[in-house]
């Protein structure tokens, strides 16, 4: 989706075909990961000449190790792109395990927060979302530090029926913020070519 090369007359063509990737893989194979693998991939993108690091994962709960990692590489002039997820909630409605219904990394303020859309334009019906824009966050001056949070969701980008690469050289139509997440970060990276 973000850098696929689709000169052969088959298959599709990436948000940016000149991009060069560096797949670092930080969940099993069944979609599921910790806080320390995500740590070590975000690291190992920083520390290996990444300059978008475009992450289509995300958790409800904030980690402070986390988002330590991440300010790292956004002060070593790195950008970050993260799906908001996938549970049509607002970024403000509260979560049963945690405070709020976040969806890290993409909720923090200085990572790219893409939201998912359908073929029209409107929110995709299954894309969290940030009810008070891009451009405002909710603070609450008496909860904890992350729970007055400034957080943000920041752009939407197409998110249904888009085709992507897939196993054994196929292609495959998928929908979900991390569909969204790659088509931002390509253009980023086009962007940065100029």
């Amino acid at each position: 989706i973000a850098a696929a090369v689709g000169n052969n007359g088959i298959g599709i063509t990436g948000a940016n075909p000149d991009a060069l990737i560096m797949p670092i893989q930080v969940m099993d194979k069944s979609g599921r990961g910790n806080v320390a693998a995500i740590i070590k991939g975000i690291d190992y993108a920083n520390a290996n000449g990444a300059d978008i690091l475009s992450m289509s994962i995300g958790g409800n709960c904030y980690s402070s190790a986390e988002e330590e990692a991440l300010l790292k590489a956004f002060y070593n002039g790195k950008y970050l792109v993260a799906a908001a997820g996938n549970d049509y909630a607002d970024i403000y409605k509260l979560h049963p395990l945690c405070v709020r219904y976040h969806t890290f990394p993409g909720a923090f303020k200085f990572v790219i927060g893409v939201m998912a859309t359908d073929k029209h334009g409107n929110k995709a019906g299954f894309s969290n979302y940030d009810s008070d824009g891009p451009y405002f966050s909710e603070y609450d001056p008496a909860g904890p530090a992350f729970f007055g949070d400034y957080y943000n969701y920041d752009i939407a980008a197409p998110g249904v029926g888009i085709m992507s690469t897939f196993l054994n050289g196929t292609y495959r139509e998928m929908s979900g913020t991390s569909m969204s997440t790659p088509l931002v970060a390509g253009a980023l990276s086009r962007l940065l070519q100029c």
